[in-house]
């Protein structure tokens, strides 16, 4: 368990209710030359591009040469510790260790990076650590959901800790991986950010233009005002306000995540 409180039952969305006759032909279409755990994910791309459907397929061979990858939880569990009983910088899905995930009103998991990382991480292992957090974030999700976490990057937690730092800039596989994602309006939270930070986010957008569509999606706040009716009391960290109760401790997550590596590794290795 990670958490003294476990995250609240969750009823899985039916994100198709709204699609048309002619965009559920399209989606069975695409979809068909894929495996049936990605459906959603093709819709959320042909939401993304207008219903084209020759951009879903480009778009869905590269996805799936990078989701296809077999990783195992030993890609993130060095990260997460605690060191004088502050969080060391990582990003994490604030799960309850319980089957449960913390989540905004509109039932999205919430993925939560806690300060910037002392270096960067060579550019294979990002893109590891990418692909896992996708592949976590899948098991939460209904057969009808589309795809997508809100974001909180907590820039007040390790404050102090974190002066003078920078965030990294992405690099040419990170783009290609982010650019590939479809755009279905989740959101990045930025708590604590100052305004040369604000600055530098955009401009990166501004460099890498195909990046241009996820500007929108970012809401930078001073303190953890921004995050009051987007994500309920229940699944807030104890710090983000007054009555929250989602107190999540991150040794426990890294324990969690082992223990399930161990029982993986004793299913694989067989009698």
């Amino acid at each position: 368990m990670t958490t003294t409180r476990a995250a609240l039952p969750y009823v899985p969305r039916d994100d198709l209710a709204e699609a048309t006759p002619r965009q559920r032909a399209i989606l069975e279409r695409a979809s068909r030359a894929h495996p049936p755990q990605y459906r959603m994910l093709v819709y959320s791309v042909l939401l993304t591009n207008n219903w084209d459907e020759e951009v879903v397929e480009d778009s869905m061979e590269t996805l799936l040469s990078y989701l296809s990858r077999s990783l195992s939880n030993r890609v993130v569990t060095p990260l997460y510790k605690s060191t004088n009983g502050v969080f060391d910088a990582c990003t994490v899905m604030l799960e309850d260790g319980r089957g449960g995930v913390a989540r905004d009103v509109r039932g999205n998991p919430i993925c939560c990076t806690f300060g910037i990382a002392d270096t960067a991480f060579p550019l294979e292992q990002a893109v590891d650590i990418a692909v896992w957090g996708a592949k976590r974030v899948a098991r939460y999700l209904g057969p009808d959901e589309i795809p997508r976490t809100t974001n909180v990057i907590d820039l007040l937690y390790r404050a102090k800790h974190d002066v003078g730092k920078k965030p990294r800039m992405p690099e040419a596989q990170m783009i290609e991986l982010s650019t590939l994602l479809p755009n279905t309006n989740a959101m990045t939270y930025v708590c604590g950010a100052p305004p040369d930070m604000q600055a530098t986010v955009f401009k990166t957008v501004a460099t890498f233009p195909i990046l241009r569509r996820w500007a929108s999606n970012f809401v930078f706040c001073d303190g953890y005002s921004c995050l009051r009716g987007v994500i309920p009391p229940e699944h807030m960290l104890p710090w983000w306000a007054e009555d929250a109760t989602f107190d999540f401790d991150l040794d426990a997550y890294r324990r969690v995540l082992e223990e399930e590596e161990c029982v993986s590794d004793g299913v694989n290795s067989g009698p």
